[in-house]
């Protein structure tokens, strides 16, 4: 996976002629960056990864990754970078969890391993911060398979239900779904992970702008 990281280019700026010193003859590297910040240009992007596991259970220890979904937030905006695939669980599908999500055994049945799955999603969440609903779920199922293959995974999560519970301290009902007719977010094809990552996107940019989430 390629990574592309933005820098302002500075080379050509040029101070306006109010401006009490002039660029090309800057020699200290706080006075550019006030300057660069001064002109609104973002010399540090924010990264963070909102991330959605489909299983086939509650168990790390015992159940199956189903599915992983994906996409970057980039400075306040969700981009169109994402990571979605469904994983082979090596095993029978529950029927009380595909009338949930929707996956049969007939769609993963040649879908990639975890073997395969995982490494490139932690390939793609590589020094960016992660974001779940109820993170501690996806994360677990992250770290326990990712122990299990021998790979360094991510150890938390910033978790959008904790931000609702502070949001809304009077409200009870903090699931995916309550959030999302709180905030007036259009959720559709529920339980699948890139679509419930989409609206979880949206809700954390909310949560981020009442909260002031610091990256």
């Amino acid at each position: 996976m390629i990574q592309a990281f933005w820098m302002p280019r500075v080379n050509n700026l040029r101070a306006s002629p109010n401006h009490q010193y002039r660029l090309n003859s800057l020699n200290s590297s706080k006075m550019l960056v006030n300057y660069v910040k001064s002109k609104g240009v973002n010399l540090n992007p924010v990264e963070f990864v909102i991330f959605d596991l489909e299983t086939t259970g509650l168990s790390p220890d015992r159940d199956a990754i189903l599915e992983i979904g994906a996409l970057v937030v980039r400075n306040d905006i969700i981009t169109s970078e994402t990571f979605e695939t469904l994983v082979q669980p090596k095993r029978r599908i529950p029927f009380y969890i595909s009338k949930i999500n929707g996956i049969t055994d007939r769609m993963v049945q040649h879908a990639p391993s975890i073997e395969e799955a995982l490494p490139s999603f932690l390939e793609f969440v590589a020094g960016r911060q992660l974001v779940a609903h109820n993170a501690s779920f996806d994360i677990g199922f992250v770290k326990a398979n990712a122990a299990r293959l021998g790979l360094e995974a991510p150890v938390r999560a910033t978790c959008t239900v904790q931000l609702s519970r502070k949001a809304f301290p009077n409200e009870s009902r903090h699931n995916l779904d309550a959030i999302c007719t709180r905030l007036g977010i259009v959720a559709t094809n529920r339980h699948r992970a890139l679509a419930d990552v989409e609206v979880t996107a949206q809700a954390f940019l909310e949560f981020r702008r009442r909260l002031l989430v610091k990256a």
